[in-house]
């Protein structure tokens, strides 16, 4: 019994780390179509989706002005706004590019859901980013500009790179 009971309570902490794991990155409900055992086609599907890029203007200046321990507290300080917005507009977190972020919509359910939730997210990086500026500058913090861009159109969704280090990721002239 004791032993059924251990058992039980590794296997939960491990869905609880996996989980976590997942959230890092995708929204909740991807997280929860993969638990529930339905797969992400790895070899790659198809599909139409829209593809959100996000990045910092001028950051090069402003790293040859600060020390390298500074531009990156800078740079996590806009990339984390960026993200969470992200992801709270269902969006997957597809990759950091530097001083900016690829974002991916519409992946797992109805495109045109996913044109308007990567608008929102857009908006919501103005909104936040903005606010974020505000706080900086009255702060005396440097302040930085950005750009945000957004791509609808047919993708190849699947895994790339080695078998044993791949990132599941969006290919196609959609992205470029």
């Amino acid at each position: 019994m004791l032993v059924a009971a251990v058992l039980a309570l590794g296997a939960l902490f491990i869905e609880l780390d996996r989980r976590r794991g997942l959230e890092r990155f995708l929204p909740p409900t991807v997280v929860e179509r993969v638990i529930s055992g339905d797969p992400l086609r790895l070899e790659g599907e198809r599909q139409t989706v829209t593809i959100l890029f996000a990045d910092l203007r001028g950051s090069t200046a402003l790293a040859e002005t600060l020390a390298p321990e500074q531009i990156v507290a800078v740079l996590n300080a806009y990339l984390r706004v960026m993200a969470k917005c992200v992801l709270d507009t269902g969006g997957i977190l597809d990759k950091f590019l530097g001083d900016g972020l690829m974002a991916i919509f519409g992946a797992l359910g109805d495109p045109t859901n996913g044109a308007a939730a990567a608008a929102r997210a857009a908006l919501a990086i103005r909104d936040r980013v903005g606010r974020l500026n505000e706080e900086r500058a009255a702060r005396g913090d440097p302040v930085v500009r950005f750009g945000v861009g957004m791509h609808t159109g047919d993708v190849v969704l699947g895994a790339v790179g080695l078998p044993e280090r791949s990132d599941y990721t969006a290919i196609g002239d959609t992205v470029n």
